[in-house]
């Protein structure tokens, strides 16, 4: 059935009169009268409905864009981002919605990814993890149409690309909605969106007094001083202020720094903000010469209470929607001095207690240093990067980056077998084959079926013996349900998760029941995508003693994504053609363990990285300590399939100093990448060896007992590891296979690279806040829980006004 409706929706920002302060300007009556009203309008085709397994996905040529939030369904969104001079009012944001036509599904939509951190301590640790892995795939039962609106929208305030404050509109529009309960949807032809608004009667401004703001610890005048005059000679007006001569209001030492940024700002126009200080000092005591607070977040995931977040200090500016101004930010707006507080709920609304703006206001970077000593290093490492054209040496025009497979994506395989009327033993076999025509070795499991006794089934994964670890290999099939010697008896097996497997909700649930045994396995292709892609096809077939074939044989297509590898090549295509792009990745071979220990592949790395590159994207799992990743198809679950690739500390590697601090072999002298590195925690700067005593084995475990974080230890190396790096300080996150690339670490920071070289951010604040920018804009305009975290923990450990090369 067709119906057409034309309909005027109206949401949020009423007209205001009379006057309000913005900026210390009053806003008149004569600039609430003259508002403008700007149009758009957004045209979409008919929707194309595209049905699997997963279920029902709807696309529109307009969009490639989809709305996901967790047990919802994935929705076609298109983005449109206004802009605004600072200081700018907006009245209305009204939304006309014309030609909707109805259409019935055979099919419930499919449900939105799940959000992984890479650190599986934390999967088992968080409820909101484990309940959305149980329940993945399956949509909450809502009521109505889902979205309620065919349009939202926020207000924001931030720099624009050409470091200009703005009031950002940001809107999205959605093509269609979709209703549950009656198993249709509903879709709209054109979108009209209208804003209303009024630019600032009183002029901003715009020509900077000073560009650079360093904030630092008392005992780093004297280090910090050559580099002042540095920045100066090379036409960047910087001023030096340490922390004892802020004297702003603020509710603590970090809100005083952060007042006084505001009003620097305000005054001079300011730019970019690096502070100079870490967390308390090497040993974890209140040092405060020599550090720069830190703003701890209490956004609760229910996998870590909170994290630390240097976009604080960046985010001086949200605008009030009530008034109509833009406003300070302080991210404690309900004033109980608990900054970003947002408590994981099932509706997550209901738990965000402080509203965030997130856009930087200004470029911001961190040294992290404890000590005069860290401070020289990173003064003369960026003077002599500086002070010549590194674009034009070879070193410079290489890219390295470093990945293996993040998570475990194989699907549940949809496989069972009756063994009713059955007796004796039986073989299962199982065959992998990928596109190309090659086909991998045979994999088998001996099982007795006999209902007279009690059953024993269980999960069991050792395809690193088929593979000896050694990549690339051919295809792999590999059953983890029934194991070898199995008994399938009169009593029946469930085990929702087997403790050995990772992710095992998802795809290996041990499930023997009324005699029917469910075949879990997985099978995949272990070489790299770019070259012969991420599918499979799996053929399962069970013989009896005589060799008889009793059942199968079964085809079922697969595919399983190397999610770092995927997300590092995503990186690599945005930069320039002409660069040499090396891939230390675990499918080729290039990333792998020594002779002596497959699971360690730090000496390997630590010698690629010496030669020296413009960049580095370390993609992977990581704690403040360490990283690694897998080996592609994570052979034998993560204890079999891990390999390190960086430490900075290890500390039960013997007695050789070399062993205990690797990274003191690091010799990629002079030639010093930007770094990206993700995973969990890499960029902590928050650590300290004092965390031994107040959290025990945790600290040890989380490697947060550590006197510095893996990501600022590279970056305050002398003269070697990193020019700066950029990484999170807590729980990261990634989607899991296919949609790796589409959201959360997987897509930012591809997008860094994409800023840098696709869009000439040439500056690396500059494409730092762009990055960030991209993102509220492409998942906004209001991020949930998850995304908010992603934006929040990101640091740059480096000098905002670097210039790249």
């Amino acid at each position: 059935m067709n119906r057409k409706i034309i309909g005027m929706l109206i949401v949020g920002l009423l007209l205001f009169s009379g006057a309000s302060n913005f900026l210390n300007a009053e806003t008149t009556n004569e600039q609430e009268q003259n508002f403008v009203t700007i149009g758009k309008n957004i045209s979409f085709s008919t929707p194309e409905i595209l049905n699997s397994e997963t279920g029902t996905k709807i696309r529109f040529d307009e969009t490639d864009r989809y709305k996901t939030s967790i047990g919802k369904p994935m929705m076609p969104v298109k983005t449109t981002v206004y802009t605004f001079p600072f200081g700018s009012k907006i009245h209305d944001v009204t939304a006309l919605i014309s030609d909707v036509s109805t259409m019935p599904l055979t099919n419930q939509i499919e449900a939105s990814p799940i959000p992984l951190p890479y650190d599986t301590t934390y999967v088992k640790e968080s409820e909101l993890i484990q309940s959305s892995l149980k329940n993945e795939g399956e949509l909450e039962i809502f009521s109505g149409f889902y979205p309620k609106s065919w349009y939202e929208y926020n207000v924001k305030i931030g720099l624009n690309e050409n470091n200009e404050r703005t009031t950002f509109v940001i809107v999205n529009t959605y093509p269609v909605r979709y209703s549950m309960e009656e198993e249709t949807i509903e879709y709209a032809s054109d979108i009209h969106i209208d804003i209303s608004y009024s630019e600032p009667q009183n002029d901003i401004a715009t020509n900077s007094e000073y560009e650079f703001l360093i904030i630092a610890g008392s005992a780093y005048v004297d280090e910090l001083q050559p580099f002042v005059e540095f920045k100066q000679n090379n036409g960047i007006d910087t001023k030096l202020v340490i922390t004892d001569e802020i004297d702003t209001d603020g509710f603590d030492e970090a809100e005083q720094i952060k007042y006084f940024i505001k009003q620097e700002l305000d005054e001079s126009n300011i730019k970019s903000v690096l502070l100079v200080g870490g967390h308390r000092s090497f040993w974890g005591f209140n040092k405060p010469e020599l550090q720069i607070p830190t703003r701890f977040i209490y956004l609760d995931d229910t996998g870590e209470p909170g994290f630390v977040s240097d976009l604080y200090y960046a985010d001086i500016y949200e605008y009030d929607n009530e008034t109509g101004t833009s406003i300070f930010s302080s991210w404690d707006t309900d004033g109980d001095g608990k900054y970003g507080e947002w408590y994981y709920t099932p509706d997550e609304i209901s738990g965000k207690e402080d509203n965030v703006d997130l856009l930087p206001d200004v470029h911001l970077g961190r040294w992290a240093c404890r000590t005069e000593e860290e401070v020289k290093n990173m003064v003369q490492k960026v003077m002599n990067y500086e002070q010549k054209d590194n674009t034009e040496e070879e070193w410079f025009n290489r890219m390295i980056s470093l990945s293996g497979d993040d998570f475990q994506d194989q699907i549940m395989l949809d496989i069972s077998w009756d063994t009713t009327g059955l007796q004796g033993s039986f073989t299962i076999h199982a065959e992998s084959a990928n596109t190309i025509g090659q086909t991998g070795p045979e994999d088998t499991v001996t099982v007795e079926v006999d209902h007279t006794r009690e059953s024993v089934v269980t999960f069991s994964e050792d395809d690193h013996l088929t593979t000896d670890l050694k990549y690339p290999n051919l295809p792999i099939a590999e059953i983890t349900v029934p194991s070898d010697g199995n008994v399938l008896g009169n009593s029946n097996v469930y085990n929702e998760n087997p403790p050995n497997a990772y992710i095992g909700y998802r795809w290996t649930p041990v499930n023997y029941t009324d005699n029917v045994v469910y075949i879990r396995g997985k099978s995949y292709n272990p070489q790299p995508h770019t070259e012969t892609g991420v599918d499979t096809i799996l053929k399962i077939w069970i013989t009896d003693e005589n060799e008889n074939i009793v059942f199968g044989p079964v085809l079922t297509n697969q595919s399983m994504y190397f999610e770092g590898e995927w997300a590092t090549q995503k990186a690599m295509d945005f930069m320039p053609t002409n660069m040499e792009k090396i891939k230390l990745w675990t499918s080729m071979g290039t990333f792998q363990g020594s002779e002596d220990d497959v699971h360690d592949g730090i000496d390997l790395v630590v010698d690629q990285l010496s030669e020296g590159a413009g960049f580095w994207y370390i993609a992977g799992h990581a704690n403040p300590m360490i990283y690694a990743n897998h080996y592609p198809g994570i052979p034998g679950g993560r204890a079999n399939g891990d390999v390190k690739g960086l430490t900075q500390f290890s500390p039960f590697s013997g007695l050789n100093p070399k062993d205990i601090f690797p990274l003191t072999e690091l010799d990629n002298d002079g030639k010093l990448p930007v770094l990206v590195l993700s995973g969990c925690h890499p960029c902590q700067i928050d650590v300290s060896f004092l965390r031994l005593f107040t959290e025990g084995k945790m600290a040890l475990w989380h490697g947060t007992f550590v006197w510095e974080s893996l990501g600022w230890w590279l970056t305050k190396l002398d003269n070697r590891g990193a020019i700066a790096t950029l990484g999170p300080t807590g729980l990261g996150y990634g989607y899991i296979g296919e949609g790796g690339t589409q959201g959360l670490g997987g897509w930012l920071w591809p997008e860094f690279f994409r800023q840098y070289n696709q869009e000439g951010k040439e500056v690396i604040g500059e494409a730092w806040t762009q990055t960030l920018n991209n993102y509220i804009f492409e998942f906004g305009p209001n991020l949930d829980l998850i995304d908010t975290k992603t934006v929040e923990e990101m640091v740059l450990l480096g000098d905002p006004t670097l210039t790249i090369g």
